[in-house]
């Protein structure tokens, strides 16, 4: 058997025999949270955060190229990702807000609990957040989940 194969095997014995183990070290399901700061929280139940965003720019970039034995600069265009932070404001009625134990806070909570410049979880699909994402973050961390309406008869 070739040496290279031999890492591989070993790797594949210990996932067949890990049973049970392998569930405990399972990835989350579901995407990552994102993580937003808290900007601002008005009476009215407006809430503003800053939330940082990835647009792609397009740059010039100038470059020496031989042309019949002669050096030549040139503008070529490339893109860069950029990231830049833009406040986005949101009513808080608009989300049920859980704390890292997935328990439903209570707006009041939620209103006592919020600070200005603390950092913040929203849910990416619109559904609770794994709690093995959860396992990272300190234990009076805010996660919100866009409510859903009722559904209707």
């Amino acid at each position: 058997m070739p040496r290279s194969c031999v890492p591989s095997l070993l790797m594949l014995g210990m996932l067949v025999g890990a049973g049970q183990a392998q569930d405990a070290t399972k990835t989350p399901s579901g995407p990552p949270p994102r993580l937003e700061w808290v900007d601002s929280l008005n009476e009215g139940g407006v809430l503003t955060v800053q939330k940082t965003v990835f647009t792609t720019v397009t740059v010039p970039v100038e470059e020496k190229v031989n042309v019949r034995g002669m050096m030549v600069t040139v503008v070529k265009f490339t893109s860069r990702t950029q990231a830049r932070t833009v406040l986005v404001a949101m009513y808080l009625k608009g989300y049920d807000v859980y704390n890292v134990k997935g328990e439903k806070l209570s707006p009041d909570e939620v209103r006592r609990r919020l600070k200005t410049s603390q950092g913040v979880l929203f849910s990416a699909d619109g559904r609770k957040v794994d709690p093995r994402y959860l396992s990272v973050v300190k234990d009076d961390t805010l996660i919100f989940v866009e409510a859903r309406e009722p559904a209707r008869k």
